[in-house]
């Protein structure tokens, strides 16, 4: 009887803490769902400005009875569509909860993010992606997990570049017999002591202002990685900027799932 008291207080504390790192994990999500707002924000507005000065000029041409022109009309409807399109991806990334994983191309899911992880920048943040276009870097995930991982190491590395800077994210193969597949991204920011450097996996720890993280990003992306039989590694230097590098088995071309 003891034995199955025993059994049950700690089956209930497991369920607990697992209760609780969902929540935890729930919440980091949140958060990156808030920085992806932001610039969907800034996005937005720029985009309802071109919509506003040709309507207005579409208007002028009215007053002066000249129908609008095509041109004006054309502009109206694609920054329309591109206001849409954004705000698609955002409550996408923020209504999924889980996708089954299968095979898909890395090169071509992560030219796919790039609108998506614009939301993330500043203007004075230049991102660079290369990814192969015609060779297939195959890999078993899903577009959610990816787009987690990218987008947790892009809005760091732009907290890392507060007066702007270049962010580069790269994929290629890797390992010594080109079976495994790498995603890098490189920023040129302040870098990391090696104090801080031996830390940025331990839960809840960060170096940024209070309310500003949550010290959950990078060890969620630790767990994800190494859930797919994959490994994170990471090398920093102060005043020289960060280097992430995703490394996560691949698989033969003709694996690709059917979309």
């Amino acid at each position: 009887a003891a034995r199955r008291t025993l059994e049950d207080r700690v089956q209930q504390r497991t369920t607990a803490l697992e209760h609780a790192q969902d929540t935890l994990l729930r919440a980091e999500r949140m958060n990156t769902v808030a920085l992806m707002g932001a610039g969907l924000a800034h996005d937005l507005n720029n985009l309802l400005c071109a919509v506003k000065s040709s309507a207005d000029l579409a208007l002028l041409n009215l007053e002066d009875g000249v129908a609008p022109g095509e041109k004006e009309l054309n502009r109206i409807a694609q920054a329309a569509d591109r206001a849409a399109l954004l705000t698609r991806r955002l409550m996408g990334f923020a209504r999924r909860e889980g996708e089954e994983l299968s095979s898909m191309d890395l090169g071509r899911e992560v030219r796919g993010m790039e609108v998506t992880l614009r939301f993330l920048l500043p203007r004075s943040v230049e991102l660079h992606i290369d990814a192969p276009e015609r060779e297939a870097i195959v890999v078993q995930s899903s577009r959610l997990r990816l787009e987690q991982m990218l987008v947790n190491l892009v809005a760091n590395a732009v907290d890392a570049m507060p007066g702007g800077g270049k962010l580069s994210i790269r994929v290629a193969r890797s390992g010594p017999e080109g079976d495994q597949a790498m995603i890098e991204v490189t920023d040129s920011g302040v870098g990391m002591t090696e104090e801080v450097l031996a830390r940025i996996f331990d839960p809840f720890f960060t170096t940024k202002a209070p309310g500003k993280g949550t010290g959950l990003g990078l060890p969620s992306l630790k767990a994800m990685v190494e859930e797919g039989d994959g490994r994170l590694e990471v090398v920093s230097e102060l005043g020289r900027g960060t280097r992430f590098r995703i490394l996560i088995p691949s698989l033969p071309e003709a694996a690709i799932s059917p979309r």
